[in-house]
């Protein structure tokens, strides 16, 4: 008879070995990802700063997500390093380089630029303003793929280049919507939509309880998505002196495919390669022999600029500039309830601001920090002038923070309205049941004390819930009114959660005027004077960015596991910081249909 003679080891005599070696692990990972950073900070903070010479070009790449604000950041979970180019940046850098004699010009390299269109919109106006002061703007398309956002940059100067085997994206314009009703009736996982009543165009719920976009849904998608091709296709037209019509038949007919194809149609004045660029610039720079044309950042002279221009100074008038970017919530990185009205607090209770620019870029989110910021902005108006900026989009819930603004300004591309109310109520008990035999009971003290993700709402219950969401619309409906000095009736009829155009927008009176930041900014000057801007969140003396700008030239990207980035894995991470968006979306929600990766 055979013994068995395997020893029994304690779980816990694996465990805590394990568990140890575990912290130790990750201890050394830390120390060498700091002891790293160090060096950088240590090489970067001895190195001589680069000269700007005389016949300088300014060099700019859009290599990073370009939003209304600049950063740089360091998420110590998977030591990732993350960057936002600032469009505010961007516009004053060009503003001051127009008069600074040490610049010849802007020599701007465009392939994939990860951009809304609303803000696109406004730096073409930037760059032309700047060619008008007489210096060249040399624009370089390359890269494995030119989209149509790059096309809509290139073609605003006339010394405009493409690699001739670049792909070129000129097909329109397409959005695609997500539904996940077959997958959660796989899972048995039912859910209970409740919408503002009327609200047919809040088409955000509709994933969970259709497979197919509605009606009203496919309506409004289609006359935006119109509106902003239209915008696009005009301006490229006028741009390179061709009819709109025959542009639109190029992108119907699928005739730009490349580089050479964009040449010839005439958006481009000739192809080359980027060498020949380099030589272009010598000869516009005057430089001979084998020296090359002076090149400097771009991004590094905006962001001195600006740092210096917006860097708060006591005891002096000046304008404020509050920035609202992302979602709404109550904490997080987007739109922070608590930062914001913080910011709208400090501006209104210094007597040194004469007046408020208050920028917007918001889908919108919860509801319940949408009405804190309302109520910020609405005191502020009481006491001095807020002016709203609004940029790619300023809907739903942005919207409802920009409506008691003195006077609201956006660029025909920006979209808006979404003024709608939603709830989504998930029921995982049956999922539970069948799939893991977990089951739920219980007590109650009260008819409704045991509303619950695990089981289904009764009528009374949906009932509850429905004349809240009803009451929450009601005030959004309100406070449109109030702002924009409109009767209630017309407010409702302008509602629905219907998303709108800024074109349309300006139509039916949500916005006042047609302009960007710049153009804010000088509405602002005319009415309190030439002051300085002071902006909030408040710009520092030193930014991450100079430092990631060197990692990022030093060295290759690596993922948690050590592998390179590849753009699939960018891709997986968009979708899956959208998947940890939703732990933020509990109660009920004033957001825009759609995420929109126009």
């Amino acid at each position: 008879m055979a013994h068995n003679n395997v020893r029994k080891i304690s779980f816990w005599r694996v465990f805590f070995p394990s568990l140890i070696a575990l912290l130790v692990a990750s201890i050394i990972s830390i120390i060498f990802f700091f002891s790293t950073l160090t060096r950088v900070i240590d090489k970067y903070s001895t190195s001589t700063e680069p000269e700007l010479k005389d016949n300088t070009f300014l060099h700019l790449t859009f290599d990073k997500t370009v939003g209304d604000v600049g950063y740089g950041k360091i998420d110590l979970a998977s030591y990732k390093l993350s960057q936002q180019q600032g469009l505010s940046e961007i516009i004053y850098g060009l503003q001051k380089a127009k008069d600074d004699p040490k610049i010849k010009g802007i020599f701007l390299e465009v392939g994939q630029i990860n951009i809304g269109y609303g803000n696109l919109y406004e730096l073409r106006q930037a760059l032309k303003d700047f060619e008008k002061s007489g210096k060249k703007v040399v624009i370089y398309a390359s890269g494995e793929v030119v989209t149509t956002k790059s096309l809509y940059l290139s073609t605003i100067s006339k010394d405009n280049y493409i690699f001739p085997k670049s792909n070129v994206e000129f097909l329109g314009l397409s959005s695609q919507v997500m539904f996940f009703k077959n997958l959660l009736d796989k899972l048995d996982i039912k859910v209970q939509v409740i919408r503002g009543e009327g609200n047919d165009f809040k088409s955000a719920v509709e994933p969970y309880f259709r497979t197919n976009m509605s009606d009203s849904s496919r309506y409004q998608v289609s006359q935006f998505l119109n509106g902003i091709w239209s915008q696009v296709v005009d301006d490229m037209a006028k741009d390179c002196n061709l009819s709109s019509t025959s542009l639109n038949q190029l992108a119907s007919d699928a005739k730009i495919l490349n580089g050479e194809d964009a040449q010839k149609a005439g958006l481009f004045k000739a192809t080359k390669y980027r060498g020949e660029i380099l030589d272009l610039l010598k000869h516009y720079a005057g430089v001979s022999g084998n020296k090359e044309a002076n090149l400097y950042s771009f991004s590094k002279y905006a962001r001195d600029a600006f740092r210096k221009a917006a860097t708060q100074k006591k005891d002096e008038n000046s304008i404020a500039l509050i920035f609202a970017e992302g979602d709404i919530a109550t904490g997080g990185d987007g739109i922070s309830s608590e930062n914001t009205c913080k910011y709208l607090r400090e501006a209104r209770n210094d007597d040194h601001i004469k007046t408020v620019i208050f920028r917007v870029n918001s889908p919108g989110g919860s509801a319940l920090a949408s009405e804190e910021i309302w109520k910020e902005v609405s005191l502020t108006a009481q006491k001095k002038k807020v002016y709203v900026s609004m940029g790619n989009l300023a809907a739903s819930g942005g919207y409802y923070i920009s409506s008691a603004g003195t006077r609201i300004f956006a660029d025909p591309t920006t979209i808006t309205g979404s003024i709608g109310v939603f709830g989504v109520i998930p029921d995982f008990g049956e999922a539970l049941e069948k799939h893991a035999g977990i089951t739920f009971d219980g007590v109650k003290t009260n008819p409704f004390a045991n509303i619950s993700l695990f089981r289904a709402l009764t009528p009374e219950e949906l009932a509850i819930i429905q004349r809240e969401v009803n009451s929450t619309y009601g005030q959004f409906i309100q406070r449109v009114s109030d702002g924009r000095k409109i009767p209630q009736n017309r407010g409702r009829q302008n509602a629905k959660g219907h998303v709108w155009l800024g074109l349309d927008a300006k139509k039916i009176g949500l916005i006042d005027e047609f302009g960007g930041l710049t153009d804010v900014i000088a509405y602002a000057k005319k009415q309190v004077g030439d002051l300085p801007i002071s902006v909030w969140p408040k710009v520092e003396g030193s930014d991450l960015r100079d430092i990631l700008d060197m990692v990022k030239n030093s060295q290759t990207k690596m993922t948690v596991d050590g592998n390179p980035t590849s753009k699939v894995s960018d891709e997986l991470m968009k979708y899956y910081q959208e998947v940890a968006k939703v732990q933020d979306r509990f109660g009920i929600q004033m957001r825009l249909p759609y995420d929109l990766n126009l």
